[in-house]
C-alpha cells in the first residue's frame, strides 16, 4: 500500500456500488387519520411498542403505567 505524501500524493482508484430508494410518508386530514406511503394508504397489521420506563428501563415499576401505556396506544 502507497501512503499519501504532500510531495508525494499516491491516489487509488476506487468505485463504489450502493443502492437506495426514495419514498413519501404523510398523514391524512383529522377527519381521515391515515398514515400514507407515496401518496396511497397503508394499513399497517400490528404495532411493536417496546416500551421505555425511566426508573427501570424495561418495565413499569406499576400497574397504572402499564394501563396508561396500554390507552395511549388505542
Amino acid at each position: 500500500m502507497c501512503l499519501w505524501l504532500s510531495k508525494t500524493p499516491y491516489l487509488y482508484n476506487t468505485c463504489i456500488d450502493n443502492y437506495l430508494g426514495f419514498k413519501q410518508i404523510s398523514l391524512g386530514s383529522k377527519k381521515k387519520k391515515r398514515i400514507y406511503l407515496n401518496n396511497k394508504p397503508y394499513f399497517m397489521i400490528r404495532i411493536l411498542d417496546q416500551g421505555y420506563w425511566a426508573d427501570d428501563l424495561y418495565r413499569s415499576l406499576t400497574d397504572d403505567a402499564y394501563q396508561y401505556n396500554i390507552k395511549q396506544m388505542k
